[in-house]
């Protein structure tokens, strides 16, 4: 009897310890935040706009989904030709649970994000809760040679949730059949086929998923229709060059016009430059041990150079592995790689101290919290892209205004009252249809000054020192002779119409050499125009007194100051900074006594000893040409389609 009363407790002990394991694992799978069903509707307009209806079924925890979700929403796309075209969208209604619900549409130049919710309005949790969105959008369709098309991302690949269950269903204007249909599910780019079609009838697909879309993962569609059975306006594009159809013909050009204009031009850039481009004077500046309080590594560098380059990237990434947000793996290169490759590793970046900075490149280089690889072959191209561009805005954001500005808008003035100058002289002087030639001539100038610009800022890719050799400075040089040439020749391509148009042979030539003087002019003044403010005068002094004590190697001028004690700690706290800086060297040759007893930094692995100056040359190349544009492909029937092609798209998530 004792032994059955044992048996019998040993049973119910093991029943109670399998139910506490049950509701363990039932709370942890009810506390999953996710997205239960995606329903989509799309309705191709008679003219070639599209209303969609998105009903978004989420379960929410609290964690993510707490006030409501958000829905990003690309409005730009890269074309394969390089041209970004440009969609619109605009919000007919939103509903949650069948009632209206608040929502706020911010413009992220790129996307649109839709934000659901009141700030101040809580959901209650744990709950399902179901979001309709509807919205018009244009400029989605494509004109094929064999066909029209629509090519549509159903439910985006840049969601932060799984998708359990997504839906379809689209419907040509009514008499337009549908002659192919094709769709794609996995991450961007990928071709696989967990769907199944339900109706391809007539004027209406539709088709569903067949398995979970993982976080990254995404529903595409393409469908396609006689040509011409669908109005479809032409494609708008961010910018564009439209030459005049015919050009001017009358009297001489004067060339004194010309070089007035020109003169008027410049005297305007000069009370621009005087009135905001003059930079506040320095104060006094001695070393300081400490870099400027609230500045990043990636911050420091782009209040320095008032901009941004790859190098403030890299600078980001060193300090975020300096603070244990990731680990660096060098392996070093072999016949078949070329190069020494980096793999980063994320450990998770809570609690860490990143900068606002540096918690965007984080959240965009491991979306997914795993490794990413710099290789040439750019596999990874467009994550650190996003994470470029999420730090250049970011800095931008915290920084333009507040510690300096280009004061753009002055330059601009002293152009367009220069060519407002030169339109109006040469109209008293007789010849009013010069309007046409200045479309001609402006445009073409303005390829000189976007050659020269781009090359100045190219040059900042691939600044850096070696040997005490600045190569951003000869490429600086080097970019203003090849913008000067391409000004020059820009306008020398106009020479033909100002000689057509002009009797005299040299009023052409002397109105075209006025036009590339003035356009050198305007470029260098855009340069002098930047200028830092006050608050920014005082970064810069605290950052160039930072500079002497990373740089002096003198260390009898520095002891009368008291400096930190050299330690390996010391070393990497700071080396972030000294790549910002361009320091890397003689930071490194500073402490050479007390690194060559010391272990590699933690954050590093390696078949190597580390090197300071070595690490940073080849990082800095390996972050800088890990790089790829983003793209949609040209047809969802062609080699480019897979899943994340198309229109539509983007993703979303909770707040």
């Amino acid at each position: 009897m004792a032994l059955h009363r044992v048996r019998v407790f040993a049973l119910l002990r093991s029943l109670v310890a399998a139910c506490l394991v049950a509701l363990a694992a039932g709370g942890a799978a009810q506390a999953a935040e996710e997205i239960l069903s995606f329903d989509v509707t799309v309705e191709v307009l008679p003219d070639g706009a599209l209303e969609v209806t998105e009903e978004i079924r989420v379960r929410a925890e609290g964690s993510e989904i707490s006030r409501g979700i958000y829905r990003d929403f690309p409005v730009q796309y890269r074309e394969e030709s390089g041209a970004v075209s440009v969609a619109t969208f605009e919000v007919l209604e939103v509903r949650r649970n069948g009632e209206r619900e608040p929502y706020t549409v911010l413009d992220q130049g790129a996307d649109k994000r839709l934000r659901i919710g009141d700030a101040d309005v809580f959901l209650r949790v744990p709950s399902e809760q179901l979001y309709v969105l509807r919205y018009r959008t244009e400029g989605q369709l494509r004109v094929q040679p064999d066909f029209d098309e629509l090519f549509w991302n159903v439910t985006g690949n840049d969601w932060a949730f799984p998708i359990l269950a997504a839906s379809v269903q689209v419907t040509l204007p009514d008499g337009v059949p549908i002659l192919r249909h094709t769709a794609y599910t996995g991450p961007r780019g990928a071709r696989g086929q967990d769907y199944e079609v339900l109706e391809a009838t007539g004027s209406t697909y539709r088709a569903r998923t067949t398995a979970r879309l993982s976080r990254g993962e995404g529903f595409s569609v393409a469908v396609a229709w006689p040509k011409g059975a669908i109005t479809i306006p032409p494609p708008r594009y961010t910018s564009a060059t439209r030459p005049p159809r015919t050009t001017a013909s009358g009297r001489p050009l004067t060339p004194a016009a010309g070089v007035l204009a020109t003169l008027i031009g410049a005297l305007l850039l000069t009370l621009g430059w005087s009135r905001v481009g003059r930079d506040p004077k320095p104060g006094a500046i001695y070393p300081r041990f400490d870099p400027p309080k609230g500045l990043s590594p990636a911050a420091t560098r782009y209040v320095r150079r008032a901009g941004f380059d790859r190098r403030c990237l890299t600078a980001a990434i060193l300090s975020m592995a300096v603070k244990g947000v990731l680990r660096i793996e060098e392996k070093e290169k072999t016949w078949a790689l070329g190069r020494d490759t980096y793999t980063l590793t994320p450990l998770g970046s809570a609690g860490k101290g990143l900068s606002h900075g540096e918690s965007g490149v984080y959240a965009k280089l491991f979306p997914l919290e795993k490794p990413v690889t710099l290789t040439s072959d750019k596999t990874n191209g467009k994550r650190i892209d996003a994470a470029r561009s999420e730090l250049s805005n970011r800095l931008w954001t915290e920084h333009y205004g507040a510690s300096f500005k280009r004061n753009t808008l002055y330059t601009l003035g002293g152009v367009l009252g220069g060519i407002l100058a030169a339109v109006l002289l040469l109209g008293l002087a007789g010849n009013w249809n010069v309007i046409v030639i200045i479309a001609w001539a402006v445009p073409a100038l303005a390829v000189g000054i976007a050659t020269l610009l781009i090359g100045m800022a190219l040059s900042g890719l691939i600044a850096g020192r070696s040997a005490g050799f600045d190569i951003g400075r000869v490429a600086r040089v080097v970019f203003l002779v090849v913008g000067f040439v391409v000004i020059l020749g820009s306008e020398i391509s106009v020479f033909g119409v100002l000689a057509g148009v002009s009797a005299s042979f040299q009023s052409g030539g002397a109105l075209a050499l006025a036009g590339s003087v003035f356009g050198v002019v305007a470029a260098l003044f855009h340069f002098l125009m930047a200028a830092p403010s006050k608050a920014g005068r005082d970064l810069l002094d605290q950052i160039e007194g930072f500079e002497m004590y990373m740089a002096v190697a003198e260390e009898d001028r520095l002891n009368i100051l008291n400096p930190p004690e050299k330690t390996p700690e010391l070393f990497e706290q700071l080396l972030p900074y000294a790549v910002g800086l361009g320091l890397t060297h003689e930071w490194s040759q500073k402490f050479a006594g007390v690194l060559s007893a010391a272990n590699a930094p933690g954050w590093y692995q390696g078949n190597r000893m580390f090197d300071a100056d070595r690490f940073d040359s080849g990082f800095g190349h390996a972050v800088a040409s890990t790089s790829a544009p983003s793209s949609r492909s040209s047809s969802g029937f062609s080699g480019g389609g897979g899943s994340g092609g198309g229109g539509g798209g983007g993703g979303g998530g909770g707040w």
